[in-house]
């Protein structure tokens, strides 16, 4: 019993729960507060294991002493400066997030137990499902406009392209004569100067026909375009709603699990809750290998050549890369060395729906969300690195980029988020160079 209770306690530090974490995580919530700005000191927070397909699950690192970093960056971590981030609350931006959505995030930040916690993030989900069904019945109203549009404009290209051959047709009968010849026919001065406007209005007409029907060709595109990018949009938004159903399905589970046992059983649900939650984290390292061996092909094709390297987001480095004493964290062999728990990432601290935007140039493999809802987008770079970027927003603020896409250091490609289990709103920010893990800062300059 005293090691089960040493687990549950060892956990929910690795969570932010226990009394002397909440207080750090709690500073994550003023990110949440009006006035809120990237200058803040937002706590440790939770990340993915480099999540992927699969079955992963982002793991928690709020750690109160991470162990030191083995790479040759390690120490103290880098922090990038925060001046010039935006001042505005982050959860004021356009369309601004429902009053359910904003009291979910305050509590899943200020969640002090695990039944809280669960109960929080299913609100929070449930609040975002709201959110993107609305968002995905006015896309597809859009979509529906644009396509009638679409059909009235080809319906008018066929009026004005019938209209152009009748006048073409005229204009060949009219021009199997000319001049000379009305005047020889008629002898009439009159009769001829008639037949010179009228050549010259049938030319006039065609091309008032044919200017029409490059107006009409270069809407039909733009509707088309458009509609093209409906359609991605509705296609983001299904896998979002569904993303959001499945988690708060898994989270009923186990919140039923915790009711359903009497108070002197709660010890005991709850470590098999953080069991599974362990055996995610086990299984978002094996699924985020996958994804990442999948862009380090891309990675490995010739590339345009890497120029430099900036910081995705400004903030706080709330957790180093390394080996950690998180429970939470999975297994990783790094230099030799297995370590029973290891952090491949580190984790960037900002308030909700700041931007996050490309480390360098690349191209985008991946952007959808792992099956425990955390949204992310990865890339591949030039010489066989990848990064990925874990736990964007998804509704509000969701990815601006697709797979195949190039983008360009300093390019947005999201937005800070809370998807997936963290603590407070923050990026998990992991490089890798084939399957070898590598310290984000040790690419990135010392400051943005």
């Amino acid at each position: 019993m005293v090691i089960r209770a040493a687990l549950l306690a060892g956990s929910l530090l690795a969570l932010g729960w226990a009394t002397f974490g909440v207080g750090a995580v709690r500073a994550e919530g003023a990110s949440l507060a009006a006035s809120a700005s990237p200058s803040a000191s937002p706590s440790p927070s939770a990340s993915p294991s480099s999540s992927a397909s699969g079955t992963p699950a982002p793991t928690p690192s709020p750690s109160p002493a991470p162990a030191p970093s083995p790479s040759s960056s390690a120490g103290a971590a880098r922090t990038p400066a925060a001046s010039g981030a935006p001042e505005a609350d982050p959860l004021t931006l356009p369309a601004g997030p429902s009053d359910a959505e904003i009291e979910a995030a305050r509590s899943v930040i200020a969640a002090t137990s695990l039944a809280d916690r669960l109960g929080a993030q299913g609100r929070l989900a449930a609040a975002e499902r709201a959110f993107l069904l609305e968002r995905q019945a006015a896309v597809r109203g859009e979509r529906a406009t644009t396509a009638r549009r679409i059909a009235e404009l080809d319906a008018r290209r066929g009026d004005r392209t019938a209209l152009l051959e009748r006048l073409l047709q005229e204009t060949y009968r009219a021009t199997r004569t000319n001049a000379l010849g009305v005047f020889l026919t008629s002898g009439s001065l009159v009769e001829t100067l008639l037949y010179r406007d009228a050549l010259a209005a049938l030319a006039a007409q065609q091309q008032a026909v044919t200017e029409e029907l490059r107006r009409i060709g270069d809407e039909v595109r733009r509707q088309e375009d458009g509609l093209a990018r409906q359609e991605a949009e509705l296609a983001m938004l299904l896998e979002s709603v569904g993303a959001k159903e499945r988690l708060l399905v898994v989270l009923q589970k186990r919140a039923d699990a915790l009711v359903a046992v009497a108070p002197s059983g709660r010890a005991a649900a709850e470590i098999d809750v953080l069991a599974q939650l362990a055996q995610e984290a086990a299984d978002a390292s094996s699924a985020s290998d996958e994804l990442i061996g999948r862009a380090a092909a891309v990675a490995n094709t010739p590339l345009p050549r890497q120029v430099s390297w900036v910081w995705p987001v400004r903030g706080i480095v709330s957790q180093p890369f390394g080996p950690t004493l998180l429970p939470l964290e999975p297994r990783r062999t790094y230099g030799g060395i297995a370590y029973p728990h290891f952090h491949d990432a580190i984790d960037i601290a900002a308030p909700l729906r700041t931007p996050v935007t490309a480390a360098a140039l690349g191209v985008v493999t991946f952007v959808g969300h792992l099956p425990d809802g955390a949204m992310v987008v990865v890339l591949a770079h030039a010489g066989g690195v990848v990064t990925l970027y874990a736990h964007l927003d998804d509704t509000l603020a969701a990815p601006t980029v697709r797979a195949g896409d190039t983008v360009a250091a300093g390019d947005r490609i999201g937005a800070i988020g809370m998807t997936g289990l963290t603590t407070g709103p923050h990026l998990h920010f992991a490089a890798r160079r084939g399957e070898v893990p590598l310290d984000p800062r040790t690419l990135l300059p010392d400051s943005p």
